[in-house]
């Protein structure tokens, strides 16, 4: 089901659904990647991990839930969801991609792993390949003002790359293979974490 960002410009007007439920998605007929069960982010207590998650996708209208655990301390540092996407088209190559989706969803910024990250603690540090895409935001979920040292919310990531129309799609020649998120590496960095354990679940 091709849909355009005007057809879901009553929940979120763009490309990247942040703002909405996965009911709403659903009843779009975006397809729910993680199937019900969401990614979990959450710190590790295993000589300071943190646990990530990814799942298998090749669907370029879907979504998929994430159950994060967070330091509001370092809320400000946003959250961060990475694709493995190949970029088939040599006219349209991931500055493009960025350019269009950062036109439409200007709380997005949009770069590659190898450019993710702090000086202190890049992507590229917990294996994450540089050539993948990132998408980072400052989820509404999170609460800077929290005194607790954690707190835990669901977040939605959701994406229509399918596009529709008489122009054709705006991201041609793109092709996904997997989702992922990870929390903002300067939560990770002030927490004095060692490593990055990525837990994979991959749809048959």
């Amino acid at each position: 089901m091709a849909l355009s960002s005007m057809a879901t410009a009553g929940i979120d007007d763009g490309y990247i659904y942040v703002n909405s439920t996965p009911a709403e998605l659903t009843a779009l007929g975006f397809d729910d990647a993680t199937g019900g069960t969401p990614l979990s982010v959450v710190p590790s207590w295993c000589a300071g991990c943190y646990t990530g998650g990814e799942v298998a996708t090749s669907s370029l209208n879907a979504f998929v839930e994430i159950d994060v655990t967070y330091a509001p301390a370092d809320a400000v540092y946003g959250m961060y969801v990475y694709m493995d996407i190949t970029y088939n088209d040599p006219n349209f190559q991931l500055a493009d991609f960025a350019a269009v989706i950062e036109a439409s969803d200007p709380e997005i910024d949009v770069m590659s792993a190898a450019d993710a990250g702090t000086p202190w603690s890049p992507f590229t540090d917990w294996g994450i390949p540089g050539d993948y895409t990132v998408f980072q935001w400052m989820p509404s979920e999170f609460d800077p003002s929290s005194t607790n040292p954690f707190e835990s919310t669901s977040l939605t990531f959701g994406w229509n790359f399918s596009g529709s129309g008489v122009f054709g799609s705006p991201f041609p020649g793109i092709d996904i293979s997997l989702v992922g998120a990870v929390p903002a590496p300067g939560a990770i960095a002030l927490l004095g974490l060692a490593g990055f354990a990525a837990r994979r679940r991959r749809r048959l």
